[in-house]
């Protein structure tokens, strides 16, 4: 099944970010990784699945953090669901094309977090498009339990995303 990634805004990284030509080659191999561990039915059952990323700068991500989430300031990334329903990722039967969602990032936020980190900026990146995408599938960090378990889950694949990037060995 082919799993569509659209990046928009890619110019804003500028060079400093060091990210391969085929970056979203390999997240779409993580992304498919990912859904197919998770959805593994939904995995099957669809022809193709797409998801946008968008970068923002801090004054566009600051104005969707306040409308979205009420909180005021910019952030590193926000996603956006299309199939969440309550607490559910209910995507709808039957449809064989499966648009599941955007991914907002703000590379200054991100840039900002990993040199608080002291990892490299790709590794943030790596990251939050991996913790965002898990957001599109309905996970979420709102109790102490489910962070744990959110971020046990996205840390597999942010190491794989790093290694197809050619910008990391897995951590011990």
């Amino acid at each position: 099944m082919p799993m569509a990634v659209d990046f928009y805004g890619r110019e804003l990284l500028g060079d400093s970010w060091s990210l391969p030509q085929e970056a979203e080659r390999a997240l779409e191999d993580v992304f498919f990784q990912i859904l197919r561990a998770h959805c593994g039915p939904l995995a099957r059952s669809k022809t193709s699945v797409e998801v946008s990323i968008n970068l923002v700068s801090p004054e566009e991500m600051a104005e969707l953090n306040e409308a979205y989430r009420g909180t005021a300031g910019p952030t590193d990334v926000l996603s956006f669901p299309l199939w969440e329903e309550g607490e559910r990722f209910s995507p709808p039967v039957g449809w064989k094309d499966l648009p599941l969602g955007d991914i907002v990032v703000c590379d200054e936020v991100v840039a900002h977090h990993a040199g608080e980190r002291g990892v490299p900026v790709t590794e943030e990146l790596a990251l939050v498009l991996v913790h965002g995408f898990f957001h599109l599938l309905g996970w979420d960090h709102d109790t102490p339990d489910k962070e744990i378990a959110m971020w046990r889950e996205q840390d597999g694949p942010v190491q794989s995303l790093l290694r197809q990037w050619g910008l990391g060995a897995p951590k011990d």
